[in-house]
C-alpha cells in the first residue's frame, strides 16, 4: 500500500464524470493540492442532467422533459462551483465539458473525435503532471467509458502525466490493482463531507450513501491497466491467432435481474482507424452478427461456443492488425450499473503478427498459437 503525495510543482488534472464526483473521489486530494500550492483544474464531463428520480422528488413532477434536465443540469453545475469553492478553489478551475449524462458510452462507439479533440486539447493546453481519472472498472457506464476515452487520447500525448484513477461505484465482478491512499486528518475529511453535502440535488434520495464517502481515506490506483489476471473480470482470457481474436468469457447465473449480455470491442487499428464492435452473447453456441457501433450496419460473424457459464468468442480481426489498442466490455446491466467495466487487451509485438496469415471469419475458430492474458 502507498501513499499518494502531491507537491507544490504538481499541476493536476481532475476529471470528473459528473457533478458531485469531484468531491466524492477527490475531495481530500484536492484540499491538499490546495494546501501544497499546486495548480488545479477540475474537467466535469457531464453537467448530471439526466438524473430524474432526484428530479422528480425536489421538483414534484412526473414528466421531465428537455428543459427541467437542462435547469437540472444548471442547477448542478452550481453546487459543484460552490463545492470547489469549499474546498479552496475559484470558479475558473472549473470547466465544464457538457458531455451526455449517461451517454458517454455512446459517444465512444460514434467515434466522436470532437470530444476527442476536446480531452487532447485539456491535456496539451494544462500540461497536467498529474492527471486523477475514473477507472475501467467503475461500474457506472459513464465513468467506465470517459476512461477509455482518456486512454486513447492519452496515446497521442507526448509526455503522459502520472496517472490516479478512483471507482465511486464499485464493480461486483472486477478489481482494480496498484492501490495508492491518501490519509485525510479529521478535519480534512470534515470538510470533505460538507463539500459533498453542498450537491444538494443529491442528498434529496442519497444524502447517508454519499456522506459515508467522507472517510480518513482516499483510495486511488495506478497499477497497470492492461495485461494482468483479474480472477473476477468477465473477461477471463484474451488471445490472438491465425487472424482472430479469442476470447474467454465467464457468465453469471442466468438472473431476471440481469440483463442480456453482449460484447462491446473498440479497437484502434493502425490500417483501420477507430473500429467499434457490439455483438450479443447468445445462450447457445452459434455464429452471430458482428454490428458497427457507430453506424449499426451489419459488418462480419462472430463464432460463440457456450459450454456452462462459460464461452469462447473469436473475432475475425486479421483485416484490422496490426492494432495499436484493444479494449473490451461485457455489458450486462443489473438495473442501471454494469456488473463489470471495461478491460484493455495487451496486443502481442508486431513482429508476431507478420506471419499470421490473413483469414476470413470461417477461420476465426482457430485455437492455435492462442496467447492468454492470464
Amino acid at each position: 500500500m502507498n501513499s499518494l503525495r502531491i507537491h507544490s510543482q504538481d499541476r493536476i488534472l481532475f476529471l470528473a464524470p459528473h457533478p458531485d464526483d469531484e468531491s466524492l473521489a477527490g475531495g481530500g486530494l484536492l484540499q491538499r493540492a490546495h494546501a501544497a500550492g499546486a495548480k488545479v483544474r477540475v474537467l466535469l464531463a457531464t453537467d448530471g442532467d439526466n438524473n430524474p428520480w432526484p428530479q422528480r422528488f425536489l421538483e414534484k413532477k412526473i414528466k421531465i422533459g428537455s428543459v427541467d434536465r437542462a435547469r437540472w443540469g444548471r442547477r448542478r453545475r452550481k453546487e459543484a462551483i460552490a463545492a470547489m469553492e469549499h474546498l479552496g478553489f475559484p470558479k475558473s478551475a472549473v470547466r465544464f465539458l457538457g458531455l451526455p449524462d449517461q451517454g458517454v458510452t455512446n459517444l465512444l462507439l460514434r467515434k466522436d473525435e470532437d470530444v476527442m479533440f476536446q480531452f487532447w486539447a485539456e491535456l496539451t493546453e494544462w500540461k497536467p503532471t498529474v492527471l486523477i481519472m475514473p477507472s475501467m472498472c467503475d461500474a457506472h457506464p459513464d465513468h467506465s467509458a470517459l476512461s477509455v476515452m482518456l486512454h486513447m487520447v492519452l496515446q497521442r500525448i507526448e509526455n503522459p502525466p502520472r496517472l490516479y484513477r478512483f471507482i465511486v461505484h464499485p464493480p461486483r465482478r472486477a478489481r482494480e490493482r496498484g492501490r495508492v491512499v491518501l490519509h485525510l486528518a479529521e478535519p480534512e475529511v470534515e470538510k470533505k463531507r460538507e463539500a459533498i453535502l453542498m450537491h444538494g440535488t443529491q442528498m434529496a434520495l442519497s444524502r447517508k450513501r454519499f456522506a459515508g464517502y467522507a472517510r480518513d481515506e482516499e483510495v486511488f490506483y495506478a497499477g497497470p491497466v492492461q495485461d494482468h489476471m483479474d480472477k473476477h473480470h468477465p473477461i477471463a482470457s484474451a488471445g490472438f491467432g491465425r487472424g482472430a481474436l479469442k476470447l474467454e468469457l465467464r457468465l453469471a447465473a442466468p438472473s431476471p435481474k440481469l440483463g442480456k449480455a453482449s460484447l462491446i470491442v473498440a479497437m484502434e487499428s493502425m490500417t483501420e482507424g477507430s473500429v467499434r464492435w457490439i455483438l450479443p452473447i447468445p445462450s447457445s453456441s452459434q455464429c452471430i452478427p458482428i454490428e458497427d457501433g457507430a453506424t449499426g450496419g451489419l459488418v462480419r460473424r462472430a463464432a460463440v461456443r457456450v459450454i456452462g457459464r462459460r464461452a469462447e468468442v473469436s473475432l475475425p480481426i486479421a483485416s484490422l492488425q496490426p492494432l495499436k489498442q484493444l479494449f473490451i466490455k461485457f455489458q450486462q446491466r443489473r438495473l442501471f450499473y454494469d456488473e463489470a467495466g471495461w478491460r484493455q487487451i495487451p496486443l502481442p509485438p508486431v513482429q508476431e503478427l507478420a506471419g499470421d496469415p490473413v483469414r476470413d471469419g470461417r477461420d476465426a475458430s482457430d485455437s492455435r498459437r492462442e496467447e492468454s492474458l492470464e
